[in-house]
């Protein structure tokens, strides 16, 4: 019931723009629950298009049909925007943060809904100054019960709230009112979008997301990558039923610009030419569709795609779950985890898709 309280019931139509500062770039994946417990929810169903344009911007339209196999609930989902890594601290990450926030898009049965700034945090009192009971006097916390020391959690501010995380103020006003929440900054993990889905019980849902951001790139590297994973469709229940990701060169980039594409535990993409865009049957016949963004790419030509297709996958989990990744030039495979839970004898990146482009924009350095 709490959690209900978060999302207001108003409707707002926001726009579909984002992108990081910097060269290092957060990955977009599939919506996750927010609760730790077993989910009744399944995934019957994915469609995600992925436009890639010179300079690594890539505009992402995903759908999602879930199915409800328990009784009725009322479910948080969420996915990251924005990463704590070494170059980007918790303070630069949260400036200039609206509420709710103007990207991604969201649609419920393509109705526009509220997507508001979640906090991803571990819990470490600094030197016993406040207690749990005193961090949810301030801030929403999704979960009740106090974490154990270093454990994650999530929590949701105060919309009037957001602007004690700017920096700015944040160094010239270090007024007593926030002491909660500016000792909450320092151990920031991560910025999620996140927004509420009702379920009746059996009901199916059909939720959208359409975001841009740009692809991890060195600042004297003309290869770009991006990253899309799939295993965070191991935290709803059972398989995903069925799935497809469409790769589109856009804006003049061709083929010939990708240097490479690969999956781990997936079946191998295939180059198709000459396509018209027709969006999954279990997908276009969802109520609602007709509202949502990837209606309007229905019918669309494109002249070559690279389809990743699949049927009952089961996702396979990466080392630690809710892992996000970071690039710099001289570690193009390095991890940032915002995730402590560790799973064995799993390969790196299993279940996602990389690809890496050489920049036709890159002028060199």
């Amino acid at each position: 019931m709490r959690l209900m309280l978060i999302f207001s019931p108003v409707m707002v139509l926001v726009s579909c723009v984002f992108s990081d500062a910097g060269f290092l770039r957060s990955i977009v994946q599939n919506p996750i629950p927010v609760s730790s417990f077993p989910t009744s929810i399944e995934m019957t169903s994915e469609d995600v298009l992925i436009e890639i344009y010179p300079g690594g911007t890539v505009e992402i339209t995903a759908a999602f049909l879930f199915t409800n196999t328990g009784a009725a609930d009322t479910v948080i989902m969420y996915f990251p925007v924005k990463l704590r890594t070494i170059f980007d601290g918790p303070y630069l990450a949260l400036y200039n943060i609206s509420d709710p926030l103007l990207s991604p898009s969201v649609t419920v049965n393509g109705l526009p809904v509220v997507v508001r700034p979640m906090i991803g945090n571990t819990w470490t009192p600094w030197h016993d100054e406040y207690t749990w009971d005193e961090v949810r006097d301030v801030v929403y916390t999704m979960q009740e019960t106090e974490p154990d020391s270093g454990e994650f959690y999530f929590y949701i501010a105060d919309e009037f709230s957001w602007d004690t995380y700017d920096i700015n103020r944040m160094l010239n006003e270090w007024s007593s009112d926030y002491t909660v929440l500016k000792d909450l900054v320092v151990t920031i993990h991560s910025l999620n979008a996140c927004w509420s889905v009702p379920f009746a019980e059996g009901d199916s849902v059909l939720v959208e997301f359409s975001t841009e951001y740009s692809m991890s790139s060195g600042y004297e590297s003309p290869y770009c990558t991006m990253i899309y994973p799939l295993y965070t469709g191991a935290s709803w229940a059972g398989p995903i039923g069925e799935g497809r990701i469409t790769i589109v060169p856009s804006g003049g980039l061709e083929f010939a610009d990708f240097d490479s594409w690969y999956s781990t535990s997936m079946p191998d993409a295939g180059i198709m030419k000459n396509q018209t865009y027709v969006p999954l049957e279990s997908i276009s016949g969802a109520d609602g569709f007709e509202l949502t963004e990837l209606a309007c790419f229905s019918g669309t030509y494109l002249d070559s795609v690279l389809v990743w297709e699949f049927n009952e996958f089961e996702p396979v989990v990466s080392p630690t779950q809710w892992e996000y990744f970071y690039f710099t030039q001289d570690n193009p495979d390095g991890r940032f985890y915002s995730g402590l839970v560790a799973v064995e004898d799993t390969e790196d990146w299993s279940s996602s898709i990389r690809i890496d482009i050489l920049d036709p924009l890159w002028a060199g350095e």
